[in-house]
């Protein structure tokens, strides 16, 4: 991993996604999810390749300007696992799902 900081980072979006603490959105696509923080913008998605049997997840940091500053995915060690756990997380959060699990649980009872 290039820092502890950057471990760091992807713990407490790890740990604050789970909380559902971030507020996911979605995107016109469909395995992508943002968030706003201060003045960045987090981004994390999920793209498939014929030559990976999983999906590649990748976390981009953008500035408030829209420039990319950084990007950081599961390809890396030490920690990157948690980028599949936030990805999911932020999937769950964008679309509700909560809300739409209680809703099919009434409707089968």
């Amino acid at each position: 991993m290039q820092s502890e900081k950057y471990k760091e980072l992807i713990t407490l979006l790890a740990k604050k996604s789970r909380q559902n603490e971030i507020h996911w959105q979605t995107t016109a696509r469909e395995s992508e999810f943002i968030a706003n923080l201060l003045e960045f913008t987090i981004s994390i998605s999920q793209e498939s390749s014929a030559s990976r049997i999983k999906p590649n997840t990748s976390l981009k940091i953008f500035d408030g300007n829209g420039r990319l500053v950084d990007t950081l995915t599961d390809d890396e060690d030490d920690g990157y696992s948690l980028l599949k756990m936030i990805y999911v997380q932020a999937r769950r959060n964008a679309n509700e799902m909560g809300s739409v699990i209680e809703k099919l649980v009434d409707a089968l009872r």
